[in-house]
């Protein structure tokens, strides 16, 4: 749709990077804010942030190239390129994962309590990158007749218009939805819950639009890849759930 917003020159101003860009930024302020009203050092919090952000980038990239290396190995100079796109959000969420278990460890600090923390930014970051996709047509949606529901004129990464699945924009309402249900809870819930919530109901959410995307993925056992991440990381979030919440009622 709109995958260059300005140019000038040989300088490129990218739809999808500057909305990541801006998610990232506000999701970083918002979690900064709420660190500084809850701990008495909240810079241990902003670094755990930009460290799992760091990190999150890298997988997420990572993932896309693991995902698409037939292309790669002919392309080697686009591997470190992710601002042309290509992230995987598997990725990001495994390499931010290990970032913050990384810091916490370190820094002998509750990850828990900082993941909840992470989660309640994280699906607003995701709703930008969505929005970004959709402007850039990269994770688009399959063809479908005229009179599905999902059905929208879009292009897909090369430029070819056609009627598509808008997963885009459903992936894009349903992380701004997953963001509403986890502040409405957020002080409802045990530690380590609105970690696993945003696991269980991101991935099981994911996983429905994952199914009407139309961009090559490996298979795993028959389905994409991307299907099979987003419901085994809700498995995962619905077991992190459950132990919370196990672990609470115990401690009554």
């Amino acid at each position: 749709m709109h995958p260059i917003l300005l140019q000038s020159g040989g300088l490129y101003l990218r739809s999808y990077t500057l909305l990541l860009d801006l998610g990232l930024l506000i999701g970083l302020a918002i979690f900064y804010r709420r660190a500084r009203r809850r701990i008495a050092r909240p810079h241990r919090w902003l670094d755990a942030a930009l460290v799992a952000l760091v990190l999150g980038v890298v997988g997420a990239r990572l993932g896309y190239v693991a995902a698409h290396w037939a292309y790669f190995t002919q392309q080697r100079d686009e591997i470190a390129r992710f601002w042309l796109g290509g992230l995987s959000w598997h990725g990001g969420l495994i390499g931010a994962w290990i970032g913050l278990i990384l810091y916490c460890w370190l820094k002998k600090l509750s990850f828990l309590r900082l993941a909840d923390e992470l989660a309640l930014v994280a699906p607003l970051v995701g709703a930008a990158a969505w929005l970004g996709c959709l402007l850039a047509g990269c994770a688009y949606g399959r063809e479908l007749e005229p009179t599905h529901w999902l059905a929208a004129d879009l292009p897909d990464l090369f430029g070819v218009w056609a009627l598509r699945a808008n997963v885009q924009l459903v992936a894009a309402a349903w992380s701004l939805f997953v963001a509403g249900v986890l502040w409405a809870l957020r002080n409802r819930l045990a530690t380590g819950m609105v970690f696993g919530l945003f696991l269980l109901l991101y991935g099981a959410g994911l996983g429905l639009s994952d199914s009407f995307r139309g961009d090559a993925v490996p298979h795993l056992w028959g389905w994409r890849a991307d299907l099979v991440l987003d419901w085994l990381l809700a498995a995962v979030g619905g077991c992190v759930a459950g132990a919370a919440l196990f672990r609470k009622r115990v401690q009554r």
